[in-house]
């Protein structure tokens, strides 16, 4: 290092007592930033008087960067060219000039003056661009750092070996790779932070904001940023104890563009309204500056609106400009002892010692206007990022801040409550909604799906969903906060599965075959199908099938009033009809056709009912007795065989017991019907009761063969009535064996 570096260990001693007063050697300024294309890092010149190496390299480090390494002369041109030709960032003692840090490092112990010199990341020291007397380690003064110089204050700018110390040095060199975080850690104490994301909300705690007067959002330093017309809008935040910070430390910070203006303009405060006007404040000064005050009223005059005058209660006010239509990051800090500091762009510009003074008051907190009532002191341009904290941050702290830019503070990322609701069960190939809820402010919504598919848009809070086949479909959303920007997810496993079968409802009404004259009468489906329910699919009457037709007449019964005919029993080709003979056995009790029906949901459920046809014995006789099927004909579409003899079929039904079946449907209206098994032919006795014993109806009492029989019941008693909605008792009696059981009337 040149001569200058000779001073005099008093004068260092003097700087050192300025920089610990806050009193700087010169005014903030811009920095410059740029991206080297070469590799793709950014550089930034940072004009910051006042910091060590250290704490320089402490900024860098919080923004996810470093001191600039250099390993090239292209790197090293690109680099003074971001500062060399900016008079702030040279101190000039009247011989040489000396610029921003760097980040070289000499190892502790190296041989001096040029031995063990390093980037402080590890990339090779292979390329060095000392000035003609460096390194020398001049003055015994353990120069093992490194800035930039100028002999006699003229161009080439160069390197020179210094020692950690922060008097002659007014910035230094960021860089930082593209993968790199550039966002701050939000330093400790922080008790509320309203970024201004496109609301007014509160993202540390629960201090949250409401929009006064017509007060918007507009871009800001990082995101989006309140946005104030100067006439009366403004944010207000209702009173809370962690605003009331008494005569505690206090720091208050926001990014802010003003217009030059000759009135006061409040950025953030909490002031009372009442005697003795306690309170806070951040405001831009008459004279387009900014200042900070903590105070009360209580003894003497507050004097915060003249720095200087009369008052003993005095704001701090900066000494550079702010209101010049440039974003200016501005924060006033009260310390343990009551000294006020004002900050501008990072650095220090003024301080102010003052006694500690109670600022309490219940009256809200305001962002834009200097209190709740107002207009007073209303500001007219942006406002972003406005923080509180409950203790003094440091100068580096506040300066990382600053240096941190566009990219802000980094948000502490609470994830969003997530859930979602919709149906866990659902039905194969079905339209279903699925809704997301959440506790994210301003959230969007990503859906995604397995095993279904999304019908229509996947950003909303609800989407629908069609469902796939049967097995698992998973419903996921993910959830982002759109003033934290954190995310979540939720995902719901749904059944898809369809395990109810479809329900054939019969008609009720007769179908009587009449006169017996050997010809055919066609059966429709939609004459016996009222309609078909399911839980899933939509079906009718058209999607019904014949499966079988059972005759417990034989084909041909050789005489007898049969008419030798064969072929009783014609089911269609699409099952949806049957062709039935109108003949039956001229000595029996009449015939009875069984219709078997079968309707398929489309999901492996298959529902089946039967429906009865009959041909009297005689016109105004009793009705035809089911003596249980001799025969069957099986249609194409069924499982049914295409025909049974009458001595097949005996064979393989024929029952092995007495029982006496559960009516189906149960309960029912208007009709049933009861199945129940002969194991021997007998005088079978089907008789219903009610609930006191009484006789309603004999359904049967009369000789029946062998077999599987059912016989309906339409609801009505002996004389043709219906009867009243009730439990009834049906029993059957049959050689000897004897069975009851329940059933249920429901009009």
């Amino acid at each position: 290092m040149k001569n200058f570096s000779m001073i005099s260990r008093m004068q260092r001693l003097f700087i050192a007592v300025l920089l610990s007063t806050g009193i700087t050697l010169m005014n903030s300024q811009s920095f410059a930033q740029s991206v080297w294309s070469v590799n793709g890092h950014t550089y930034e010149a940072v004009y910051a008087p006042g910091l060590t190496w250290a704490q320089a390299q402490a900024a860098c480090e919080a923004r996810g960067g470093y001191l600039a390494t250099i390993t090239s002369a292209e790197e090293n041109d690109f680099i003074k060219s971001l500062f060399e030709n900016n008079s702030a960032f040279w101190y000039f003692d009247g011989a040489n000039a000396l610029g921003p840090w760097i980040g070289g490092i000499q190892a502790s112990g190296s041989s001096e003056p040029g031995g063990g010199w390093g980037w402080l990341n590890g990339e090779p020291f292979s390329y060095t661009d000392w000035s003609s007397h460096d390194p020398d380690n001049c003055c015994g003064l353990n120069q093992n750092r490194i800035e930039f110089i100028r002999d006699g204050n003229v161009p080439p700018t160069r390197w020179t070996d210094v020692e950690d110390f922060a008097g002659f040095v007014r910035g230094y060199i960021f860089e930082s790779s593209p993968s790199t975080t550039t966002c701050v850690p939000a330093p400790s104490g922080l008790v509320s932070w309203w970024p201004g994301e496109n609301n007014a909300n509160d993202i540390q705690s629960s201090n949250h904001g409401t929009l006064q007067n017509g007060a918007t959002f507009s871009t800001g330093k990082a995101g989006q940023a309140f946005s104030f017309d100067g006439v009366n809008d403004f944010i207000r935040i209702e009173d809370n104890s962690n605003l009331r910070l008494g005569t505690g430390e206090i720091t208050i910070d926001a990014w802010v563009i003003a217009s030059p203006s000759n009135t006061f303009r409040a950025i953030a405060a909490k002031v009372g309204l009442s005697f003795p006007f306690p309170g806070y404040a951040l405001r831009v000064s008459d004279d387009n500056k900014v200042e900070f005050f903590a105070v009360d009223c209580a003894t003497g005059s507050c004097g915060f609106s003249l720095p200087g005058g009369s008052g003993s209660r005095q704001p701090v006010r900066s000494t550079s400009v702010v209101a010049d239509n440039n974003f200016h990051h501005v924060t006033g800090v009260r310390r343990s002892d009551g000294t006020l500091d004002i900050y501008v762009d990072g650095v220090l510009e003024n301080t102010r010692l003052e006694p500690l003074r109670n600022t309490d008051s219940a009256d809200p907190f305001t962002i834009g206007e200097i209190d709740a009532v107002g207009p007073e002191q209303p500001f007219n341009g942006i406002i972003d990022e406005v923080d509180i904290y409950n203790r003094a941050l440091s100068t580096s702290e506040i300066h990382s801040i600053y240096a941190a830019g566009s990219a802000g503070k980094c948000k502490e990322c609470t994830p969003p409550d997530v859930s979602i609701t919709g149906g866990e069960s659902v039905c194969p190939n079905t339209a279903q909604t699925y809704t997301a809820n959440t506790n994210a402010a301003n959230p969007t919504f990503e859906w995604s799906v397995t095993g279904g598919t999304i019908n229509g848009d996947n950003t909303g809070n609800s989407i629908s969903v069609i469902a796939g086949t049967a097995g698992t479909m998973t419903v996921s959303v993910e959830v982002t906060d759109g003033t934290t920007s954190c995310s979540n997810s939720a995902s719901q496993n749904v059944t898809v599965e369809d395990n109810q079968v479809p329900v054939i409802t019969i008609t009720t009404n007769p179908i009587t075959l009449w006169p017996p004259n050997h010809q055919y009468v066609t059966i429709n489906v939609s004459q016996c199908v009222a309609s078909v329910t399911d839980n899933c699919a939509t079906l009718s009457a058209s999607n019904v099938i014949i499966t079988k037709v059972t005759s417990d007449e034989p084909e041909d019964a050789k005489g007898g009033g049969d008419g030798n005919t064969l072929n009783d029993m014609v089911i269609a080709a699409n099952c949806q009809s049957v062709q039935l003979r109108s003949e039956r056995q001229g000595s029996g009790n009449g015939r009875v056709y069984t219709i078997h029906l079968s309707v398929n949901d489309g999901n492996g459920n298959t529902g089946t009912a039967t429906r009865l046809i009959t041909v009297p014995k005689s016109q105004n006789g009793n009705p035809a007795v089911n003596d249980g099927p001799v025969y069957t004909v099986g249609s194409s579409c069924g499982s049914g065989t295409s025909k049974l003899s009458q001595q097949d079929f005996t064979q393989e039904r024929l029952p092995e017991g007495y029982a006496l079946e559960q009516n189906y449907p149960n309960p029912f209206n208007p009709s049933t019907s009861i199945a129940f098994s002969v194991k021997e032919a007998g005088v079978v006795q089907l008789t219903i009761y009610n609930l006191h014993g009484q006789e309603v109806r004999a359904l049967i009492n009369g000789q029946m063969n062998a077999g599987f029989h059912s016989m309906n019941w339409d609801g009505k008693d002996e004389r043709g009535q219906i009867v009243p909605s009730g439990v009834y008792l049906y029993k059957l009696r049959v050689n000897g064996f004897a069975q009851t059981r329940k059933m249920t009337l429901m009009k």
